[in-house]
């Protein structure tokens, strides 16, 4: 046996060691591709039965939604007729009154200025409540 001989059975036997080493880490890729395989088979499996509950939620929640939409319609046509009902019974209530503060107010002028005194005036005035109860003592003399 010749250098060059002993030269290629040693370059042959490390590409055998080479191929060996590849086959063996050909097979463990396979072997983890496959545990992959299954493991994405089994989360499909789960997955399938919680979409399709979830797209009936869903469905359920669209139509409530539609019904408190409608509720919501009437609720804003309910607080508009409100409004309406309630600004027509202010003005039903409030003008008799003002008219009748007004005539009290007039016989109470007419009274006033019939006797000459002016004392119907100066009732029919509001008192001023502008001046605290320090100031009204001082006033009358309590000090």
């Amino acid at each position: 046996m010749s250098v060059g001989e002993i030269a290629a059975l040693i370059a042959a036997c490390a590409a055998a060691l080479v191929a060996l080493f590849l086959v063996v880490t050909l097979v463990k890729l396979m072997r983890t591709l496959d545990t992959a395989t299954q493991a994405v088979k089994k989360l499909s499996d789960r997955v399938e039965p919680i979409l399709s509950e979830l797209e009936s939620t869903i469905a359920g929640v669209n139509t409530q939604l539609v019904k408190v939409d409608a509720v919501t319609d009437h609720v804003a046509s309910l607080a508009g007729s409100v409004a309406t009902v309630t600004s027509l019974v202010t003005g039903a209530v409030t003008n008799p009154i003002v008219k009748v503060a007004s005539l009290v107010y007039g016989l109470r002028k007419a009274a006033g200025s019939r006797r000459g005194d002016g004392a119907a005036s100066t009732e029919a005035t509001a008192p001023d409540h502008s001046t605290n109860r320090k100031t009204a003592r001082r006033k009358r003399g309590r000090g």
